[in-house]
Order: C-alpha cells, then sequence, then structure tokens
C-alpha cells in the first residue's frame, strides 16, 4: 500500500512535519515491499500563497496514496482527499521512520481523522474545545479562522 508522511528532509531520518500542504518535502513509501518510492520536493506547496494542501492532496491522488501521515490536514484539502478515499492519520509525530514503524506495527493503523479531527481525539489536541463534533479543527498557530460558535 502506497503512504505518504509530511516530512521536513528527502530522507526517513527526517522529521514528520506537521503540516501537510506546506511541508518540505512528502515521502512516499510502499508499504508491501518497505520501500521509499519517492521523496518529492514541496518547494512550490511552501511558497504557495494559498491553496497548498489542496494541490498536493490532489497530487497524491493522481500518485494512488492509500494513506497520509501528518500533523494535520486542513479542511479544503480534507475534502479533496475525502473524495480520493485517502485516509488521514493526524498528529503524526517523531522521524518518518519511526512514524512508519509505528504505522506498519499497529493491527488497524492509528486513528483516522474525520472531517478535520483524528477520530476519538481529546479536545485540545488539535482541535479547540468549542468546535468538538462539530468536524472544524483550526491548527492552533493562527492557521484558524477564529472560535467556532
Amino acid at each position: 500500500m502506497k503512504i505518504v508522511i509530511s516530512s521536513t528532509g528527502p530522507t526517513l531520518k527526517a522529521d514528520v512535519d506537521p503540516r501537510f500542504g506546506r511541508a518540505p518535502f512528502l515521502i512516499m513509501y510502499e508499504t508491501d515491499t518497505g520501500e521509499v518510492i519517492e521523496a518529492i520536493d514541496n518547494a512550490g506547496g511552501q511558497d504557495a500563497s494559498q491553496g497548498a494542501g489542496i494541490s498536493v492532496a490532489g497530487l497524491m491522488a493522481q500518485k494512488g496514496v492509500k494513506v497520509i501521515l501528518t500533523g494535520r490536514v486542513g479542511p479544503k484539502a480534507m475534502a479533496v482527499v475525502d473524495r480520493a478515499g485517502i485516509k488521514v492519520v493526524a498528529d503524526a509525530r517523531g522521524t518518518v521512520e519511526e512514524v512508519i514503524n509505528d504505522f506498519s506495527a499497529s493491527p488497524k493503523g492509528p486513528a483516522p481523522m474525520d472531517k478535520g479531527r483524528p477520530q476519538g481525539a481529546v479536545a485540545g489536541a488539535g482541535c479547540q474545545t468549542r468546535n468538538r463534533g462539530q468536524g472544524k479543527c483550526h491548527g492552533g498557530r493562527g492557521m484558524g479562522r477564529g472560535p467556532g460558535r
């Protein structure tokens, strides 16, 4: 199965980047063979004024990715990912290699995101308490659109 991990660098030793659309690199990995397929340089996404996540999500759909491991996927990119049938695992932390190992070792895989927040996530784990259950996640680092009401 093809998975992709947002990364700060082009190798398995690089840290996972918490941003999906603006991550410097996206590491595409084949779980069946245990090999890196491609380290995608995402300079275009980093420099985009808007729409970085949407663009990267579309690229992942074209490349046949089945699962994205990252810190967070924004709501617009999540809509593209949902339409493509790609699962998202949020709150990935550590090196790319560690995240792949954790994902591979989990019998069910980590909890996928549901409309912008991990399923079963505790409020505060990337989502504001007021938005819990409403499918809205605002990141917390100036990435949101204010409190959800």
